[in-house]
C-alpha cells in the first residue's frame, strides 16, 4: 500500500509551516520594530529642533498631519516639527519640517519607508547639499526657476518640485496647529512628469486645480478640479464639462483672453477666471520661462496687516452684496492705521465673495499707513468681489472716525432735484443716483456726469457707464435718442437717458391739440392727437412713459406705425399693431379713439336697442342688443373694454359671431364661441340673454338655497389664483370630513370674474363635501374658464385639511439621520428615518436660513406627496422615480441626494467574506501607484476585491470611482488563474485605474498559485 503523502500536502505542509514562522517572527518583532521607528522619529525631532528639552503634541484638525511642539527648559515654545508625504517620481516621499516659534525653518529631511526615488537623482534629494538650502526659510518656498531660493537636483526636477510641495505643504499645516503666521505665496507651478504641469487659483468655493498636458508648446490636454474642488453644483462647477474645458485645447501662447480667447461660464465668472488665471499661470512657465521667472521676482513682499499690540482699535459694520460683516482697524500713536481684520458676513451668498477680499493681502495693504478717509476710487478693489471691498472701504472709513473720536459732519438736507438747475435723480434697478446735465447756449448737451448712487447693489452697474457711454451725449439736441445702452447695465444706461431728456424744453402744442393718458405694459404713457376741421386725424405723437419697462415698448412705435393713423376717420379701425409692442399699440388705437364724437341721440340705435356691461376676462366691455318688435334680435354691437388686455380677444368676435344672434328669440342658445375667445364670447351671449323677459310669476318657485350644515369649523386659507391670492372657507366637523365650501369674493381687478365663476358654481363647490384627507385634482372636475381658480380652491381645501389633521408623525420604529445636500445656491438639511430593514420610513427637511434658497426649501418640506414618495426605499434612490416639486428641482434633487447619504450611512460595511487570506498588491494607476487588496480562498478563488483610498492628488477622484463600483468589484468574485483585462468591464472615466485593478489581483493570484503535479 502507497503510505506516501501526496505533493499538493507536502506543500500544503511547508507552506502552513513558513507562514506560522513568519508570522511567529512579525509577532516577535513588531513591537521592537514600532519602537525603533518612534525612536528614530524622537531623534530626527530633536536633530531638527535641537534646542527644544521635550516636545508635546498640538490639537490639529481631523485627519491632519501630526504637529510636535519643541519646549525650552522654561516651557515656552522653542518652534515645531511635523511630517507631510508628497508623491515623487517614483512613489511616496515623507518631508520632515522644523521650524523656530516664528515659522522659520531650522531643518528638512527627505525619506520615508517607502522612498523609492531613482538613485543617483531624486535619491540626492536626501543628502545635504539639497535639504540644508531650506533652513532660514519661511513660507512659501519654491524652486530658482520658479522665481525661488531653491535649486534643483540636475536631472530631477519632479522630485525637487515635490519637495518643496511638501515643505510648504507642511508649513501650512504647522501654521493652523501652531498659529505662526505665512504669507500666501504667489502661483506655484508643479512638474508632475510626461509634460504634465500643475497650478490652482482660487475660485468661488476654494481652491480650483489645473492641470495641463503640453505638447512642446501646445496644450493637449487638461484637468480641472481636484479633491478640493468645491464650486457650485450647476454654475462653477460646469467647469469640469468638455463643453468648456474643451476650448482649450490646442491653445497655445502666454495670455488667453477670457471672453475673447475663452467663453466664460454663464453665471460663474470667478471660476471661470480662476481656470483662465492658472492656464495662464502654466503657459508663461512652459513657453516663457525667463517672463515666469522675473514675474515670481517681482512680487512685492506681502505686508503684514494684521493688528499689532497696543494699537487703538475700532470696529465698524459693512455691507456686502446680501449681508453684513465686522471691519476692524487698528491705530498707532500717529493715528495712522496699522492693522485690519475682517469678520464673518452674516450672509452664506456673500461668504466666497468676503473670501475673496479678507484673504487679499495687496488689497488690505493699501489701508496700512492711511490718516484719513480712504476712497474706494482711489483703492484696487478686488476683481469679482467688488461691492464686497466696497464695504470694507466704508466700514474701514467708519472705524477710522470711531478710533480718532471724529465726529461725523452732519448730513445737509437734499434740494429738491431741479433746484441744482442742472441735476436730477435717475432710478437705478435698486436706488436712486444723481445725473448732472450740462447744456450749451444752443441747447445742445455739453457734457453729462454721474453721481454717487445710494444703493451698494447699484455701484457696479453705474460702473460700466463709462466715457464712451457717456460720450454719446455730447452735442446732441434734447430730447436725445439713438444712445446705445451699456451691456449688463441696461437699466442704468437708460435711466440716464431718461434724465438727460427731462431737460428738454417743453413743446408748445397747437391749440386744438388735445393729450391723455394711455395704458401700457407696466405705466401710463401721453397721446397727444391733433385732428382736421373735418375730424379726421391730422397727427399722433407719443410722450414720456412714467415706467421705465415700457420705454422699449414705446420706442417700437415708430413712424411708420403712427402714420396709419393719418387721414382716418374717428373712431379708427384696420391699424396693424408692432411686433413685441402689442399691448402698447392697442393703447394708442384706444386713446386716439377716446376722441371720437359721441353719437347723436337717437341716430344710432333704435328705441329697442340697450347696453350693458359684460365680464371680459379681465375687465368689462359694453354691449349694445337692438331687439325687433317680435322681441327676436335684430343686432349685437361690442363696444370698447376698459382693459387693454382684452381688446385682442374682444377683436375675434367678429361679424360671423354677431351674425348668429340676428333673429334669434330671447334667451339665445346654440352661439359657435370663438376659438381664442371662449370667455369674451360666453360674456357676449350672457349679456345677450340678459334682456330675456322675465318668467311669469306663476313659474314654480325655487327651493330655497340648503344651508350650510351647522356641525364643523369653518377654516380660512389662501391659495394662488390666475393672478392674485384667494379667499377659501371650508368647514369641518369633528370627524375632519368637509360639510361646506364658500369661496370669498375677489376684488382682484384680473381675478374678479374668475373667482365668481367658482363662488356661484354650486355643483363644483359641492364635490368636496364629504371628503377627507388629500384631495386629489384629478378627482374634482374644474369650472370651464376657470381652471386656476378651480385648483386654487382644490389647495385650499387641501390646507384645510391639512391643518386639522394631526401631524404625521415620524414612525416610532428606525433611526434618524441627518445628511447635507445641495441645495439651489446652499447646503440644505435632510432628515431621514430608516428602520432596522434598511426601509425609509420617514423624511423630513430642515428649516434653512439661506437668504436665496429658504422659499424653494420651505416649499419641498411642506410637500407631503414628494416627501412620500420615499417611503419604503431601501436601495438608492434613482432621481428619474420621483417626482420633483414643480418651481423647487434643485431643492428637490437635494432631498433626493440626502436620503441617498442616508441609506448609503444606514447600511452596515459590507464584510469581507470570511473565507481566505486577503493580499496585498500595488499597480500603476493614472499617475500613481494603486493598492489593491484581494482575497483568495484555498482553492485559490477570488472571494472579494477592495481598493485602498488614495492620497494622491491626480489620481484620487478615479481611484475613488472604481473603489466605490460593485459592479466593478464583483466581477473579480470567482475568478482563478490569470485573468484577461478583456473579460473585465472597466470603469468609465477610470481606465487606467480599472487596469490596475485587474493587475493587482492577477499579482494576488500569481502569488497563491500552486504547481499541480502530473
Amino acid at each position: 500500500m502507497n503510505k506516501k503523502l501526496p505533493a499538493w500536502l507536502v506543500l500544503t505542509l511547508i507552506a502552513l509551516v513558513a507562514a506560522l514562522a513568519l508570522g511567529a517572527t512579525y509577532n516577535g518583532t513588531k513591537d521592537t520594530i514600532a519602537k525603533q521607528e518612534a525612536e528614530k522619529a524622537v531623534a530626527v525631532r530633536q536633530e531638527l529642533l535641537p534646542a527644544a528639552t521635550d516636545f508635546v503634541l498640538c490639537e490639529t484638525e481631523e485627519g491632519a498631519a501630526e504637529v510636535w511642539r519643541g519646549l525650552n527648559a522654561d516651557g515656552s515654545a522653542a518652534g515645531y516639527v511635523s511630517t507631510g508625504t508628497v508623491t515623487g517620481f517614483g512613489g511616496p516621499v515623507e518631508v520632515t519640517v522644523g521650524t523656530d516659534a516664528e515659522g522659520v525653518i531650522t531643518g528638512v529631511r527627505v525619506g520615508g519607508a517607502n522612498f523609492q526615488e531613482t538613485a543617483g537623482l531624486g535619491a540626492k534629494s536626501k543628502e545635504p547639499a539639497f535639504y540644508e538650502q531650506f533652513t532660514g526659510k519661511a513660507y512659501p518656498v519654491d524652486l530658482t526657476k520658479n522665481g525661488g531660493e531653491i535649486d534643483a537636483i540636475t536631472a530631477a526636477t519632479i522630485t525637487s518640485s515635490a519637495v518643496v510641495r511638501g515643505v510648504n505643504d507642511t508649513l501650512k499645516t504647522m501654521s493652523a496647529a501652531a498659529g505662526f503666521k505665512i504669507n500666501e505665496p504667489v502661483t506655484l507651478v508643479d512638474e508632475l512628469g510626461d509634460n504634465r504641469y500643475a497650478t490652482s487659483k482660487k475660485g468661488f468655493g476654494g481652491d480650483v486645480y489645473v492641470e495641463l498636458t503640453m505638447d512642446n508648446s501646445t496644450i493637449s490636454g487638461i484637468v480641472i478640479g481636484d479633491d478640493r474642488f468645491n464650486e457650485t453644483a450647476g454654475y462653477g462647477a460646469r467647469a469640469k464639462e468638455e463643453s468648456f474645458w474643451g476650448q482649450y485645447i490646442g491653445k497655445s501662447g502666454t495670455n488667453l483672453v477670457l471672453g475673447q480667447d475663452i467663453d466664460a461660464l454663464s453665471g460663474a465668472t470667478i471660476t471661470s477666471t480662476a481656470v483662465n488665471d492658472a492656464v495662464n499661470m502654466i503657459l508663461l512657465y512652459v513657453n516663457d520661462p525667463a517672463a515666469f521667472a522675473a514675474q515670481m521676482a517681482s512680487q512685492p513682499e506681502e505686508i503684514d496687516v494684521s493688528i499689532p499690540e497696543g494699537a487703538v482699535t475700532a470696529t465698524a459694520e459693512g455691507k456686502g452684496l446680501t449681508g453684513k460683516f465686522d471691519v476692524t482697524i487698528g491705530v498707532d500713536e500717529n493715528g495712522a492705521v496699522n492693522g485690519i481684520e475682517i469678520g464673518a458676513t452674516d450672509s452664506d451668498s456673500d461668504a466666497a465673495f468676503l473670501g475673496q477680499v479678507s484673504g487679499n493681502n495687496a488689497f488690505l495693504a493699501q489701508f496700512i499707513g492711511t490718516t484719513g478717509n480712504v476712497s474706494a476710487d482711489e483703492i484696487d478693489l478686488v476683481t469679482g468681489a467688488t461691492i464686497s471691498s466696497r464695504g470694507v472701504v466704508d466700514a474701514a472709513n467708519k472705524a477710522y472716525k470711531q478710533a480718532m473720536g471724529i465726529e461725523d459732519e452732519p448730513v445737509p438736507t437734499e434740494a429738491p432735484a431741479q433746484e441744482t438747475g442742472n441735476t436730477v435723480k435717475a432710478d437705478g434697478l435698486t436706488g436712486k443716483f444723481p445725473v448732472t446735465v450740462e447744456l450749451n447756449d444752443d441747447g445742445t448737451v455739453a457734457s453729462v456726469v454721474l453721481g454717487k448712487t445710494e444703493s451698494d447693489m447699484d455701484e457696479s452697474f453705474l460702473a460700466k457707464l463709462d466715457d464712451a457711454f457717456l460720450s454719446q451725449f455730447v452735442g446732441k439736441a434734447l430730447p436725445v435718442s439713438g444712445i446705445d445702452t451699456v451691456s449688463g447695465a441696461t437699466v442704468s444706461s437708460k435711466a440716464v437717458i431718461a434724465a438727460v431728456n427731462s431737460f428738454a424744453p417743453a413743446v408748445e402744442e397747437p391749440a386744438d391739440n388735445t393729450t391723455v393718458k394711455a395704458d401700457g405694459l407696466t405705466g401710463k404713457f401721453d397721446v397727444t392727437v391733433e385732428l382736421n376741421d373735418d375730424g379726421t386725424v391730422a397727427s399722433v405723437k407719443i410722450g414720456k412713459t412714467d415706467s421705465s419697462m415700457d420705454e422699449t415698448f414705446l420706442a417700437k412705435l415708430d413712424d411708420t406705425f403712427l402714420a396709419q393713423f393719418v387721414g382716418k376717420t374717428l373712431p379708427v379701425d384696420g391699424i396693424d399693431t408692432v411686433s413685441g409692442a402689442t399691448v402698447s399699440s392697442k393703447a394708442v388705437i384706444a386713446a386716439v379713439n377716446s376722441f371720437a364724437p359721441e353719437a347723436p341721440a337717437g341716430s344710432e340705435e333704435a328705441s329697442n336697442a340697450a347696453t350693458v356691461k359684460a365680464d371680459g376676462l379681465t375687465g368689462k366691455f359694453d354691449v349694445t342688443v337692438e331687439l325687433n318688435d317680435d322681441g327676436t334680435v335684430a343686432s349685437v354691437k361690442i363696444g370698447k373694454t376698459d382693459s387693454s388686455m382684452d381688446e385682442s380677444f374682444l377683436a375675434k368676435l367678429d361679424d360671423a359671431f354677431l351674425a348668429q344672434f340676428a333673429g334669434k328669440t330671447l334667451p339665445v342658445d346654440g352661439i359657435d364661441t370663438v376659438s381664442g375667445a371662449t370667455v369674451s364670447s360666453k360674456a357676449v351671449i350672457a349679456a345677450v340673454n340678459s334682456f330675456a323677459f322675465e318668467a311669469p310669476v306663476d313659474e314654480p318657485v325655487e327651493e330655497p338655497v340648503e344651508e350650510l350644515p351647522p356641525e364643523g369649523t369653518e377654516y380660512k386659507t389662501t391659495a394662488q389664483g390666475f393672478i392674485d391670492l384667494m379667499a377659501i372657507y371650508t368647514t369641518i366637523n369633528d370627524d375632519g370630513v368637509v360639510t361646506a365650501v364658500r369661496v370669498a369674493e375677489s376684488d382682484s381687478a384680473t381675478d374678479a370674474s374668475y373667482v365668481k365663476k367658482v363662488a356661484d358654481n354650486k355643483a363644483f363647490l359641492s364635490q368636496f363635501v364629504g371628503k377627507s384627507g388629500e384631495i386629489s385634482a384629478a378627482d374634482i372636475d374644474v369650472v370651464s374658464g376657470a381652471t386656476y381658480s378651480s385648483r386654487a380652491v382644490i389647495e385650499g381645501v387641501n390646507k384645510a385639511l391639512s391643518s386639522v389633521q394631526p401631524a404625521e408623525e415620524l414612525p416610532a420604529e428606525g433611526t434618524e439621520y441627518e445628511s447635507t445636500a445641495q441645495g439651489f445656491m446652499d447646503l440644505m438639511i435632510v432628515y431621514t428615518t430608516i428602520n432596522d430593514e434598511g426601509a425609509v420610513t420617514g423624511v423630513r427637511v430642515g428649516e434653512s436660513d439661506s437668504a436665496t434658497d429658504a422659499t424653494y426649501v420651505n416649499k419641498v418640506a411642506a410637500d407631503k406627496a414628494f416627501l412620500r414618495q420615499f417611503i419604503g426605499k431601501t436601495e438608492e434612490v434613482n432621481a428619474a422615480d420621483i417626482d420633483v416639486v414643480s418651481g423647487a428641482t434643485y431643492s428637490s434633487r437635494g432631498v433626493i441626494e440626502g436620503v441617498n447619504r442616508a441609506l448609503a450611512a444606514a447600511k452596515p460595511a459590507e464584510e469581507l467574506p470570511p473565507e481566505g487570506t486577503e493580499y496585498k498588491t500595488t499597480a500603476q494607476g493614472f499617475i500613481d501607484l494603486m493598492a489593491i487588496y484581494t482575497t483568495i480562498n484555498d482553492d485559490g478563488v477570488v472571494t472579494a476585491v477592495r481598493v485602498a483610498e488614495s492620497d494622491s492628488v491626480t489620481d484620487a477622484s478615479y481611484v475613488n470611482k472604481v473603489a466605490a463600483d460593485k459592479a466593478f468589484l464583483n466581477q473579480f468574485v470567482g475568478k482563478t488563474g490569470e485573468i484577461n483585462a478583456a473579460d473585465i468591464d472597466v470603469v468609465t472615466g477610470a481606465t487606467y485605474s480599472s487596469r490596475a485593478v485587474i493587475e493587482g489581483v492577477n499579482k494576488a493570484l500569481t502569488s497563491v498559485t500552486v504547481a499541480v503535479p502530473q
